[in-house]
Formats: C-alpha cells, structure tokens, sequence
C-alpha cells in the first residue's frame, strides 16, 4: 500500500480538525479538493481510508465529545471519497458503452464476413460461369480457325485467328482475377517451409527453356547468390517467378538473353528477371501489377500491357511477407523483381523489402 505524502496528511488533520470545530461548507469542499488531489497522487481508497484514520485517532486523542466527532468524521471521509466514487461512475459508464460499441462492432464486422463469403460464392460461380462459356466459344473458334468447318477466305481466317488469339488472353485474364481473389481471400493455403533459393532459380529456369526455345531466347543465371535461404511455399514462389520469366521470354526480340538473379538487400533476397524486350509504357508503370493493367482494351491486349499473371505472382509474393516492383528503361530493357525476408536459422532476417514491375 502506497503511504501518503507528508504534506496530503497534514492538510487532511488540519481539514478534519477545522470541521469538527466550525462544520460548514468549506471544510466539506477542502475535504473534497484533497480526495482530488489523493487521486492525483496515485492514492486508492484504502490509502485513503489510511490517511483518514490516522488523521481522527490524532484527533480524538484531544476530545471527549466522541459522538459528534464520529458523525462529522463520516462526513469528511465521505465528501474525501466522492472524487472516486466519480471516478469509478465514470469508468463504470465509459466501459458500459464500450461494450455498447464493441457489440455494435461485432455486429459489423459478422456482416461484412457474410458480405465477404457471398462476394466470395459470387466471384466463384462467375468464374464458372465465365469459363464453361469461353470454353465454348474456343472450343467453336478452334473448330473454324482448323479448317475442321470447312475451308475460309484469308480474310475470315484472319478474322477468327484474332478472335482466337484474344478469347485466349480473356482466358488467361478470368484464370489470373479468380486465383488472386483466391490468394487474397485466404482460400488458398500456403506450405511454408525454408526452402534454398538457388535450387529454386534453377529448376524456373529449366523449366522456361522449351518456351524460351520456342521464342528462340535463352534464359540464363547470371549474378546469383550461391546460398540464402528463403520461408516461403516452394510450389508458390515458383508459379510467382516463372510468371516474370514467361512475360521476359514473351517480349523479348530473337537472339537475346534473359537473366535471373539475386542478390541481398538488407534482410531481404531479391530475385531479378531481366529482358531486353522493349520497355513498358510510361503510363502503364504505376499499375502494371494490377489485375487489368490498363483501361484501353486495344492496349491490354495487342500492346505492351499484355504481360499475363502478374497481379497473381504480386498475390503470391505479399502472401509470403514480400514485395513485387519493376525497373524499365525508355525505350528497351525492363527488370521485374520481387524482395522476400531472408530466412536464417528458425528465425526471419527481417522485415520485406522491394519495390514495383509486370
């Protein structure tokens, strides 16, 4: 129990003393100003309660008329302890309405999960919707653009080529917005384990060179880190980087080189993909990663915006505790890379670094 301070308990003897003397309406406000202060100084109610007793036994040891005294005593102690009879009032009410608002709050937040799960059937059922019809109409252009219809003219064989090529990119952009809106939601669950990365750029870039020869581009490791280790879920982070390398190969020229790196920027790895393909427009830098990276449907889909998956790949590596970014020059040469915490031992090197690319 905390003692009171010398001077609190003299000031209360001396109020005590005076009411017991004259009464009256001051010392009942002096009695009050000094429970105030009490509360100032960290006293509670048995501190208090303290102080008053050792001030009335002071007191009584120099009258006689005990009765009166007892009753006045009363009053001073009580006039003392309404600023914490206030005090818990008012605390009785702020957590009265706290309650109030956290049910309230509760109440909110269940609806919004609820909005979030039909947003989530909806989305899901869209897709399927979406897809079973684009399969149809693939599958009805497939058959038109192989002659299995019967023969066409150049030009209704350009025609359905065309469309051929772009209900595929409407394919590829349903699949992308579905599995980030899987990520993002949670639906989908990550295995994280350490996994070491060199192994990882490897098995990407082995993967990528039928595509890459097709292309007729290479794919190469250039400055790597010979060892670090990454807490990531391995499958994941391979969809998420064989993305950047598949858009690489897709834009760049015949007869180039595409190189993967990494390199460690403070606590964190960061894995490059590097292109010589040309650069990607001025306007489209500061949302290359979103789901539709452009508003102009021609420039989405014939232009340099047509880089697949990457609001997925930015999915995957926010997921795991990183950043996606992208450097590009002015006319050729763009760079995307993603920053995830090194691991070391059972612990993370700290925190995601990095910054933005497609």
């Amino acid at each position: 129990m905390k003692a009171p301070p010398a001077g609190l308990a003299e000031e209360y003897s001396l109020a005590l003393r005076d009411y017991f003397a004259d009464g009256g309406e001051a010392a009942l406000l002096r009695a009050y100003e000094l429970g105030r202060q009490a509360q100032l100084e960290g006293l509670g109610v048995l501190e208090l309660a303290a102080l008053h007793q050792a001030a009335l036994a002071s007191v009584l040891r120099r009258r006689s008329d005990n009765a009166q005294i007892a009753h006045r005593a009363a009053e001073v102690f009580a006039e003392s302890l309404a600023p914490f009879e206030m005090a818990s009032r008012r605390f009785q009410e702020a957590n009265a309405l706290l309650c109030d608002r956290n049910e309230g709050l509760e109440h909110e937040i269940e609806a919004a999960r609820r909005e979030q799960r039909r947003k989530d059937e909806f989305v899901c059922q869209l897709g399927h919707e979406v897809r079973t019809l684009l399969a149809s109409v693939l599958g009805a252009l497939w058959t038109l653009e192989s002659g299995r219809a019967g023969a066409l003219g150049d030009e209704p064989q350009q025609l359905v080529a065309g469309a051929y090529r772009k209900s595929q990119r409407l394919v590829h952009l349903v699949n992308d917005a579905l599995e980030k809106e899987k990520i993002e939601s949670g639906a989908v669950r990550f295995a994280l384990r350490p996994v070491e990365l060199r192994p990882l750029l490897e098995r990407a870039v082995a993967m990528s060179e039928p595509n890459a020869s097709r292309h007729g581009v290479a794919v190469v490791i250039g400055n790597a880190l010979s060892s670090g280790k990454l807490h990531v879920d391995c499958d994941r982070l391979l969809q998420a980087l064989k993305t950047l390398v598949s858009n690489a190969v897709r834009f760049s020229p015949p007869g180039e080189t595409i190189v993967v790196g990494s390199s460690r920027r403070g606590p964190a790895i960061r894995v490059a993909v590097t292109d010589h393909g040309p650069a990607v427009p001025q306007e489209l830098r500061d949302r290359v990663f979103a789901t539709f990276a452009s508003s102009d449907p021609a420039l989405a889909i014939e232009g340099a915006g047509r880089r697949r998956g990457l609001s997925t790949s930015r999915a995957i590596v926010e997921r795991l505790g990183g950043r996606v970014g992208m450097d590009s020059g002015t006319e050729a040469g763009t760079t995307f890379y993603f920053d995830l915490p090194e691991w070391r031992g059972d612990a993370l090197a700290g925190h995601d670094s990095g910054g933005p690319r497609a």
